[in-house]
């Protein structure tokens, strides 16, 4: 039968995601939506934690299911597990029932966590959820530490109990990996699998480098944002774009192939979106012969108003027509709306001629 329902809920991702300090500890979710998700917090046990993840999603289907009987007024004043999704975009009728038990997807990504980076764009630094706490910091305090250590004991219970689909993907994205109190707990839960490690190239971690040569399916995402160490140095707060140049090369080297090098481009208007360092970065990457961009905006940051949103698409087409006259593919942030999509194709239609 149809019914309401999203991919992350159907193929059960795990997310571990959020400030993990906070009064209400609810960062247990499918989704990575940053306002009411579908969450739960730790249970008494590891197995508790997992069963109860498993029995929100069921009961957010099981409800799908009987409110797609109902008008869409009287589904919304009946709703209790699917309150959180009634407004997704992502949330929508379809013929789902894909699931077949297991997770399908695995996001590491609590915080507080340290990063050594200040990007302009980031929330979880403006709000100082990336305080770059020393190593002994993390492991002796109460609430870090422990809701670090329910965390890894959550994933091992569903690993150890074949919950977990053998090719899932995970994703490391808490701050800085590189500079983690917890990185060793962390590789090696990850190591061996399709996993992408976030990071800002700061300093080069050789353990990921040995996981880049092992396995073909490991790789690093990189938001480059800049093609000069001036506008880098602005959008970063750190003048160390040489470095980071010279890192990246370093981890291009231990690839099997280019497709593990994943970068992305955050366009910030009046910032970083004109040809000075739009073709330096493109430079950068034919250099490497890296073939994909991910061209991504603000996200944190609404539209001030539609003036603001149409200058954002034509920045961004800007960089789309650079990189098709390079032979380097664009792909667009899944959160670019059907609008914006719109907009781009028809401004990079025009910068292309």
């Amino acid at each position: 039968m149809k019914y309401q329902s999203c991919a992350m809920i159907e193929q059960c991702h795990l997310y571990f995601n959020g400030t993990i300090t906070s009064q209400i500890p609810y960062y247990i979710a499918p989704c990575c939506v940053k306002v009411n998700p579908p969450a739960i917090g730790f249970g008494d046990t590891p197995d508790d934690t997992i069963r109860l993840f498993m029995l929100i999603l069921e009961a957010i289907k099981k409800e799908s299911k009987a409110l797609s009987r109902l008008s869409k007024q009287e589904a919304d004043e009946q709703r209790v597990y699917t309150k959180p999704c009634a407004d997704c975009k992502r949330f929508v009728l379809g013929d789902w029932n894909i699931h077949d038990g297991l997770i399908h997807y695995v996001n590491i990504s609590p915080y507080p966590s340290p990063c050594n980076s200040k990007c302009t764009y980031c929330n979880f630094y403006s709000c100082g959820g990336t305080i770059p706490f020393a190593k002994d910091e993390f492991r002796t305090h109460p609430v870090i530490s422990a809701s670090y250590e329910k965390m890894f004991d959550a994933i091992k219970h569903a690993l150890d109990n074949g919950m977990i689909a053998k090719n899932a993907p995970w994703q490391v994205s808490c701050g800085e990996i590189a500079i983690h109190p917890y990185k060793e707990e962390i590789y090696e839960l990850t190591r061996g699998k399709d996993t992408t490690y976030l990071t800002n190239c700061f300093i080069f971690d050789m353990a990921i480098a040995d996981e880049l040569s092992k396995n073909p399916n490991v790789r690093i995402s990189f938001s480059i944002d800049a093609g000069t160490a001036q506008t880098w140095h602005k959008i970063k707060g750190v003048d160390n774009f040489n470095t980071v140049k010279t890192n990246l090369t370093k981890y291009c080297a231990f690839c099997q192939t280019p497709e593990q090098i994943m970068l992305k481009y955050i366009v910030l208007p009046g910032v970083n979106d004109d040809a000075a360092d739009y073709l330096p970065a493109i430079e950068i990457m034919k250099s490497l012969s890296l073939k994909r961009l991910e061209v991504s905006r603000n996200f944190n940051a609404p539209y001030k108003d539609e003036a603001d949103r149409d200058n954002t698409m034509r920045s961004v087409a800007r960089l789309v027509a650079m990189l098709n006259a390079n032979d380097i593919a664009a792909s667009l942030h899944h959160s670019f709306s059907a609008a914006d999509r719109e907009k781009i194709d028809m401004y990079t239609t025009e910068f292309n001629q």
